[in-house]
């Protein structure tokens, strides 16, 4: 499963998703938006705003809460 974070580096939020998937055991990259602007052109296109956003197997996880997160990463 391919898990992706978009990220800042100031973002407390993208901080608390960071710790909930090492809490999991979930392997990810993360692609800092603030220095990457391919995955920020990424976030545009799919007219995305803000950070943290995660992408599971190629979906974005929309609304991002911790219950779909869990769903989409087959955490039971």
């Amino acid at each position: 499963m391919n898990v992706t974070l978009y990220s800042t580096k100031s973002c407390p939020h993208c901080t608390a998703v960071k710790k909930w998937f090492r809490g999991h055991g979930i392997r990810y990259t993360e692609l800092r938006v603030d220095q990457n602007s391919r995955a920020a052109k990424t976030l545009a296109r799919k007219g995305l705003r803000g950070v943290p956003q995660v992408e599971v197997g190629g979906t974005f996880v929309l609304p991002l809460t911790y219950p779909k997160l869990t769903k989409a990463c087959g955490i039971k």
